[in-house]
């Protein structure tokens, strides 16, 4: 993704060719960890993996590109673990690249170097840069969509607009909860005059469509076989039983939370996490 803005003097670069070299490093890291084969597949690996084996439109509880994703890698490196993880670091890296440049067009050099080491240093994402899960995509193209929308709203730009849809399209096609990235949007013009002047032109417009096209694929598999991700979706929340607060569940919730986002940045990040207090707690994927 291009940026039209460079460092804000020349004394800040070294700031972040230092988030280059991290990035970099982290990379080389992680595959070297990877080739050790120091940890086998976990359950959602293995059993992703042999959806990569039937290449279909969506799966029962999961959209379709992780198991394109598998396919990609067991294709370069053959059905081992780190066949199966093979895009894991990519994924990661170009995540951190993303919020290096926007970190560092925005706030400057250093503080896009800190962001990406924050996020190196966050286990949920540092794991998720290893593991071959659907939250590395998702993550990743989450991250490209709010940069575009950003980008959008700051430069009055359709352009910015339709790749916001496309990001947020390839970020449904990894996790449904892709959607809510919508209700964020729709929050920053609730609460932005200026963002909501974009409703009366077109970008926005185009984004959703663009989003509706590339959820499509997972809309027609699942009509024709019943809507069971739907189901699952629902079972899985425990939306099926009636909603009580539950303060067990919430102490639960925000426990696996400092866990996941580091406690150094638990009360200053906001949560990656798709998973949420449940209706009468958590239930396996």
């Amino acid at each position: 993704m291009k940026f039209a803005s460079e460092p804000r003097s020349d004394r800040e670069i070294p700031w972040l060719h230092a988030g280059y070299v991290f990035i970099g490093v982290s990379l080389i890291a992680r595959y070297a960890y990877l080739a050790s084969g120091t940890i086998g597949l976990g359950e959602d690996e293995a059993y992703q993996w042999l959806w990569s084996k039937r290449l279909d439109w969506s799966y029962f509880s999961k959209p379709p590109l992780i198991a394109v994703a598998h396919f990609l890698g067991t294709g370069l490196w053959g059905d081992t673990e780190f066949g199966v993880r093979f895009l894991s670091p990519i994924l990661g890296a170009l995540t951190g690249l993303l919020v290096l440049r926007f970190a560092a067009r925005e706030a400057g050099p250093r503080a896009g170097f800190f962001a990406v080491v924050a996020l190196g240093f966050t286990p949920m994402l540092a794991v998720g840069s290893v593991l071959m899960s659907v939250d590395a995509l998702s993550v990743l193209f989450w991250t490209a969509a709010m940069i575009c929308a950003w980008n959008a709203i700051q430069r009055d730009s359709t352009a910015w607009w339709m790749w916001c849809g496309l990001w947020t399209g390839m970020g449904f096609l990894s996790k449904c909860v892709a959607l809510f990235q919508w209700v964020s949007l729709v929050l920053v013009f609730v609460l932005r005059p200026a963002a909501r002047a974009q409703l009366r032109r077109p970008g926005p417009w185009l984004a959703l469509a663009i989003n509706a096209v590339c959820a499509v694929p997972v809309v027609w598999w699942n009509w024709r076989h019943g809507w069971p991700t739907v189901a699952h979706l629902i079972e899985r929340g425990n939306m099926d039983t009636p909603w009580r607060f539950t303060p067990k569940y919430l102490g639960e919730f925000l426990g696996s939370e400092l866990g996941v986002l580091n406690p150094v940045f638990f009360f200053t990040s906001p949560s990656p996490s798709a998973r949420g207090c449940s209706r009468t707690g958590s239930r396996p994927r």
